[in-house]
């Protein structure tokens, strides 16, 4: 009985250590690294205007979205892509700087959000919630005063080109 306890804890302490040289190689070579994160790139056009956009269409990509990031230039974006029409809320943990928060459904523009600001909270239930008007399956993040300085408007067509 005492050499299967001495077993067991010598099979846990090898598995422990191992999960944690896991993990630095992990960080070492980057892949723990959100900054390293390739996104695909899309080029997303409202009004005649351009944006190449990172594309956010899985569950990591989504949550990363900006974060981390501290500017985005007038022709950039952030374009989220989901499966299917629902109300969509979004948040801004760890963006440095303001955006305008387009919703789409289908190829539409059903509203926008502009000027919205990152919170500086880091308590989850602080943080400010932008809610979609109606359902959507696709948001477009671009810098803020894109709607007004574009002309956005509800009803806008938008179209989209991935692999640009």
């Amino acid at each position: 009985m005492l050499l299967n306890i001495n077993k067991m804890k010598f099979i846990y302490v090898l598995l422990t250590v191992s999960v944690i040289g896991i993990l630095i190689l992990m960080y070492k070579s980057g892949v723990l690294d959100s900054g390293n994160f390739k996104y695909k790139q899309a080029t997303v056009t409202i009004r005649g205007e351009r944006f190449g956009v990172d594309v956010a269409d899985n569950m990591a990509s989504r949550e990363l979205g900006l974060g981390g990031r501290e500017n985005l230039a007038a022709d950039r974006g952030m374009f989220f892509v989901f499966n299917s029409l629902a109300e969509r809320t979004f948040w801004m943990k760890n963006v440095g700087f303001s955006i305008d928060i387009i919703w789409i459904a289908g190829n539409k523009v059903v509203g926008f959000e502009e000027n919205a600001v990152p919170h500086k909270s880091e308590s989850l239930t602080k943080i400010s919630r932008y809610k979609s008007p109606e359902a959507v399956d696709r948001v477009l993040e671009v810098a803020a005063g894109t709607v007004k300085r574009v002309g956005i408007v509800v009803g806008d067509d938008v179209t989209v080109n991935f692999g640009d």
